[in-house]
């Protein structure tokens, strides 16, 4: 998929989830998301047990430790994390006062009618 798509995409996302969501928390979740799988190159599963714990911060390089499919079973990746999805990852810690454990993605930020559609987008 070409950056324009992309784009376009996140606009339809967003107009689609804005009457939706209450909170910036589950808004900024929900739009997150198909970008950090995007990025990262990362299943929808893999994503979504991505936990907090696991951003590695070493001066302004940060990193996440994923548990994904891989050759032998789940595999230990590495992903930089750069741009706009660090700027996107920041902001929902921010919004939830930087915890420092649980999912990057809560699975309580997303209603239930916008799960099944989440999970398949990108």
């Amino acid at each position: 998929m070409n950056s324009v798509k992309r784009h376009e995409f996140m606009v339809k996302l967003e107009k689609i989830i804005d009457p939706i969501f209450k909170d910036e928390i589950g808004k900024a979740t929900v739009l997150a998301l198909p970008k950090f799988m995007f990025y990262t190159g990362t299943k929808i599963s893999a994503s979504l047990d991505t936990r907090i714990e696991s951003i590695i911060v070493e001066g302004d390089v940060w990193m996440l430790k994923i548990f994904d499919k891989g050759q032998n079973g789940k595999t230990a990746w590495y992903k930089i994390i750069i741009g706009e999805l660090r700027d996107d990852i920041e902001k929902i810690l921010g919004l939830r006062v930087y915890p420092s454990s649980g999912y990057l993605f809560d699975a309580r930020a997303y209603p239930k009618s916008i799960k099944p559609f989440t999970c398949e987008i990108w």
